[in-house]
């Protein structure tokens, strides 16, 4: 199964994706905005599989983290989640409009984590 560092301000949003992804078997990280998940990635970066952003409008570097994380590591897959339209999402990021299945989430770590 993959690592993921699932990133959101609203703790019950970051405990929510973590525990559906644990509970797939997932080993998962957590921060609670974009600066700490900077610290968190380079910390466990070759660990990782997966970032799960789940807020892309997040006040501290919400859609800029996934930039500055592609910026560092061009093949590591980011999965957005977010309730707000996008114009144009990156082509290193898999989108999952909010609201979704909890199976949603899982199929999408798994299927960024193995591409």
């Amino acid at each position: 199964m993959a690592t993921a560092l699932v990133v959101d301000d609203d703790p019950g949003l970051c405990r929510l994706a973590r525990m559906v992804l644990e509970q797939s078997g997932h080993v998962v990280l957590s921060a609670s905005n974009g600066v700490e998940a900077l610290i968190v990635y380079t910390s466990y970066r070759s660990r990782l599989d997966v970032v799960v952003l789940t807020d892309v409008n997040m006040p501290q570097m919400g859609i800029e983290l996934a930039a500055r994380i592609h910026a560092m590591h061009p093949s590591k897959r980011i999965v957005l989640m977010t309730g707000s339209i996008l114009e144009e999402v990156p082509e290193y990021c898999t989108m999952l409009t909010k609201p979704f299945p909890p199976d949603k989430l899982t199929a999408a770590v798994q299927g960024v984590s193995k591409g």
